[in-house]
């Protein structure tokens, strides 16, 4: 209850703030308030002001509760936002590099587990340079898609690039 407290107080503060509604939220769910979580979470989606990192975990949250249609629009509005108003410059480049990645990874399982392959395929399509990120997702929708060849052709690749990655990362020691 401490903690609902500690939030309640930080949002009547910085209205704006979306961490504080994830982790309001995040108190719920854990004070087992699931109705009062999934309002402070929707809250983050409604707000003006899209804060990258606040997007991306609560569609975490969504997805772990396969809530995929709000988890879908937290992920894509991710992709989009930028690092809110209390964005750390320094950390903003890395930091949205791994959300982007949380992001495009979290839409392809949800594309898989709803058997939306075309879906996994136009994130591909939309985002070559992520495609790696979600390897397994995209070549299983290949798969099927009974398109053979081209899945063959993506785990391929992605075994090859696990194998440069690993030999990167011996080298740099």
């Amino acid at each position: 209850m401490l903690a609902i407290g500690a939030f309640q107080s930080a949002i009547r503060l910085k209205p704006n703030y979306g961490m504080a509604y994830l982790y309001l939220g995040e108190a719920y769910d854990n004070n087992k308030q699931p109705d009062l979580a999934m309002a402070a979470w929707k809250h983050i989606l409604a707000m003006p002001t899209k804060e990258k990192k606040a997007l991306t975990y609560v569609g975490m949250d969504f997805e772990s509760g396969k809530q995929y249609d709000l988890a879908i629009e937290a992920y894509r509005s991710a992709l989009t936002a930028g690092p809110g108003e209390d964005g750390d410059v320094l950390d903003a480049g890395f930091d949205a590099l791994m959300q982007n990645s949380d992001c495009y990874s979290g839409l392809a399982r949800i594309y898989y587990e709803q058997k939306k392959y075309t879906e996994i395929v136009r994130l591909a399509e939309s985002a070559p340079d992520e495609a790696y990120i979600f390897a397994h997702e995209l070549g299983s929708a290949h798969v099927g898609l009974d398109q053979l060849a081209k899945a063959a052709t993506v785990f391929e690749d992605a075994v090859k690039l696990d194998h440069e990655k690993r030999a990167e990362s011996l080298y740099d020691l």
